[in-house]
């Protein structure tokens, strides 16, 4: 089980990434400092942070992998950006959504500034880097013009657990193999891949089921989740099946990787799961029983 040492050096590493977030947007956007700052900072930095906690645990060496880091919240600003505009959503991490806040010219133009300056960081790394996040930048936008279809009734030929790897495994699985490409650890993406394509996955899949609990289904994987399995107690067990393919694979890869990995992956969890509420809990301890 997860120690509260991982959990300080995760917030360490988070803090460390926002103070150097908030130091790159200086450099690179002073032309729109306001507006950058807004679409970039306040979030939870998980998937920059996740990319330098791969680079600590396994390599001590994080300084060559913070512009990476840097570079997939810039990807994830600039699609949430685009998100809310396709969602009509008007708020944002407690807030006005940059759209409203700024108006829907700015925000269809303002993350092809954003960008330029990911794939300019993400390049340092070299070519095979580039070449990773373009393939998972391309099957984030797929996921989200899949769901945005969905949600408008549309007919769309996707199975729910290809549609959240698209839509949302995919930047956790460029979080953990960018990293490993910076660092050199070619022996390693195979598994980085994994572990991350699998933490994005399960994380959606409660999600999901947390939105169906609740009666509050309003993202077009959970209305996919819905028409695939129609009856209620269908969904729960089919989702306790996927959290438990999804475990055993993110513990499988942590073999390979490091077995304080299985440990976050387990802490970030249980830490969504008591925000989510208890349908999810109780499915988490039903898994975590029998594969930890």
């Amino acid at each position: 089980m997860w120690k509260a040492s991982l959990t300080d050096e995760y917030l360490a590493l988070r803090e460390t990434l926002a103070k150097y977030s908030a130091e790159m947007i200086k450099r690179y956007f002073p032309e729109v400092y306001e507006e950058a700052s807004y679409a970039i900072q306040g979030g939870k930095l998980i998937r920059g942070s996740l990319s330098l906690l791969i680079a600590r645990i396994l390599s001590s060496d994080i300084e060559k992998v913070l512009p990476i880091a840097f570079s997939i919240e810039l990807m994830h600003a600039a699609s949430l950006i685009h998100d809310d505009i396709a969602d009509e959503s008007e708020s944002r991490r407690g807030r006005q959504s940059f759209w409203k806040k700024y108006g829907l010219k700015d925000a269809v133009t303002f993350p092809h500034i954003i960008i330029p300056v990911a794939i300019t960081l993400v390049a340092e790394a070299g070519v095979e880097a580039v070449i990773e996040s373009m393939l998972q930048w391309r099957k984030a936008a797929l996921g989200q013009l899949w769901d945005t279809r969905i949600l408008e009734g549309k007919q769309v030929q996707v199975a729910y657990e290809q549609l959240i790897e698209y839509k949302t495994a995919s930047v956790f699985e460029a979080s953990c193999s960018l990293p490993l490409i910076a660092l050199g650890k070619r022996d390693l993406i195979s598994a980085g891949k994994t572990y991350g394509k699998s933490l994005g996955m399960l994380y959606q899949v409660l999600d999901d089921y947390a939105d169906i609990a609740n009666n509050n289904v309003d993202s077009g994987s959970s209305r996919l989740l819905l028409m695939q399995v129609k009856e209620r107690e269908g969904i729960k067990r089919y989702v306790k099946e996927l959290v438990s393919k999804y475990f055993t694979e993110i513990r499988d890869a942590s073999i390979k990787l490091h077995p304080s990995l299985m440990d976050f992956a387990v802490m970030s969890m249980e830490k969504f799961a008591s925000e989510a509420g208890e349908s999810v809990q109780h499915i988490l301890q039903e898994v975590e029983e029998k594969i930890l």
